[in-house]
């Protein structure tokens, strides 16, 4: 994650790619999204168990933003077929 002082200079940056430009948020913004269960309770023995509700809360969290373009749908469905592989994994256990 890269931090700017505005909008203009991630713009103006040499790396910028404007496929990814709804992912451009405050630090705020971003806190709020990160701190979401996905994230926060990775560490916990049942975090596998309780998956898909957590990337529910991330995208709900997303959506309150306005963030529910393109750039993010297809970080749902890799996430998606993330927790399907997840939830496979651990059934096999």
């Amino acid at each position: 994650m890269n931090l700017f002082r505005s909008e203009e200079h991630v713009i103006g940056w040499s790396s910028y790619d404007s496929d990814s430009h709804e992912a451009i948020m405050p630090v705020k913004n971003w806190g709020y999204v990160m701190g979401a269960d996905l994230f926060s309770r990775r560490l916990e023995p049942d975090y596998l168990d309780h998956i898909d509700p957590y990337y529910e809360d991330w995208f709900d969290r997303l959506g309150e933003l306005g963030r529910t373009g393109g750039f993010w749908r297809i970080e749902e469905e890799a996430m998606r077929d993330t927790a399907g592989g997840a939830d496979q994994a651990a059934s096999r256990q």
